[in-house]
C-alpha cells in the first residue's frame, strides 16, 4: 500500500490513486515508467485537440515511483460494463469504432513513430518466433506508409471510461502510454490483435473457447463496421489495408510478455507471414 492509501484501480503497469481534490495519481510500478513522458505528451496533445480525455496537471514522485496527476473522472470502463451485461455488444462496438474513427482525424505530429516502436520491438526476439516469421514481419514493416495520424496504441473496452451521471456523464478515453502518429490501420490492426488473441484475467467470465473466438470475432466486425460508416471507407477496404498491418503488430504483441499469449499468436503470425492472415478477419 502507498502513502495515497488502496488503490481505486490497478493494471499491469501502474495503479491509480483517487485524491481528496477531484484529481487522481496513475502511479507506475517500480521500473514500469519508461513510458510516463510520452503518456504525459500524448494525454496533453490529445485533450489540446479536444478529445474526451481527463486533463493531465503532471509528474509526482512517491517513495521511488513516478505518476501523472488526471483528473478524477467518476466512473466505470466499459470492459467491465460489458462482461456485467449492463452494456451491450453492439452498442460498445459502434462506440469503438465511432471514437476510434475520432482519434484518427488528429495529427499525431510530435509523437513517436509506431513504425520506429514496432520495429523496436521485433528488435526484441529471441527464438520463440521461427527466423522466416520474424524476417517476414519486418520486410512488411519495412514497405508499409509511415502515417502522420495520431494513434492512441490500445484502443480497446477497458480503455473507455463512462462518467457516472454525478460527474457529468460522457465516455472518456483513457491510457495514452502507446500513443503514437502513423497509419490508422495500424492501430486499427492493433485493436484486432487484442480483441482476438487475449490471456484472461482471473476475475473476468469464464467462456468456452469456442464462444469467446464468436463474440471477439463479432465484437471486432461491429467495430470496424462503425468505423467505417463515419469514416466514408469501404469496409472490405478497410480490412485490406488492416490485412498489411497484421503481421508486424502481432509479433510485436509477443515482445511485451504478457504470460498466455505466446501459444495464441505464435500460430497466428506463421499464419499471416503464410499470407493466410484474410482467413482470420472474416470480413
Amino acid at each position: 500500500m502507498s502513502a495515497f492509501g488502496m488503490p481505486g484501480a490497478f493494471g499491469r503497469t501502474a495503479e491509480l490513486y483517487p485524491l481528496a481534490d477531484g484529481r487522481a495519481v496513475k502511479l507506475y510500478r517500480r521500473g514500469m515508467d519508461g513510458g510516463l513522458e510520452r503518456e504525459l505528451a500524448a494525454a496533453r496533445r490529445a485533450a489540446a485537440l479536444g478529445l474526451p480525455v481527463p486533463a493531465v496537471h503532471g509528474v509526482i514522485e512517491l517513495e521511488g515511483r513516478r505518476g501523472l496527476v488526471f483528473d478524477l473522472i467518476d466512473g466505470e470502463d466499459y470492459q467491465h460494463l460489458l462482461e456485467s451485461g449492463r452494456v451491450k455488444i453492439e452498442e460498445t462496438a459502434r462506440l469503438c469504432g465511432s471514437l476510434h474513427h475520432q482519434v484518427h482525424r488528429n495529427s499525431g505530429a510530435e509523437l513517436p513513430s509506431i513504425k520506429e516502436r514496432l520495429d523496436a520491438r521485433l528488435g526484441r526476439f529471441d527464438d520463440r518466433l521461427p527466423s522466416s516469421t520474424l524476417r517476414e514481419a519486418r520486410e512488411r514493416l519495412d514497405e508499409l506508409p509511415d502515417g502522420d495520424r495520431l494513434l492512441h496504441g490500445d484502443f480497446h473496452p477497458g480503455n473507455l471510461l463512462r462518467a457516472d451521471e454525478a460527474a457529468g456523464g460522457g465516455v472518456w478515453i483513457i491510457d495514452w502510454i502507446d500513443a503514437a502518429r502513423g497509419e490508422p490501420a495500424a492501430d486499427l490492426a492493433r485493436s484486432f490483435v487484442l480483441y482476438n488473441f487475449h490471456a484472461r484475467r482471473p476475475d473476468e467470465p469464464a467462456f468456452e473457447r469456442g464462444e469467446m473466438t464468436a463474440l471477439a470475432r463479432r465484437f471486432t466486425r461491429l467495430h470496424l463496421e462503425a468505423y467505417a460508416e463515419v469514416a466514408g471507407e469501404d469496409l472490405d477496404g478497410l480490412f485490406s489495408k488492416l490485412a498489411f498491418w497484421l503481421l508486424p503488430v502481432a509479433a510485436a504483441r509477443l515482445a511485451e510478455d504478457i504470460p498466455g499469449l505466446d501459444e495464441l499468436l505464435i500460430p497466428f503470425c506463421n499464419d499471416c507471414a503464410r499470407g493466410d492472415e484474410r482467413r482470420w478477419l472474416n470480413p
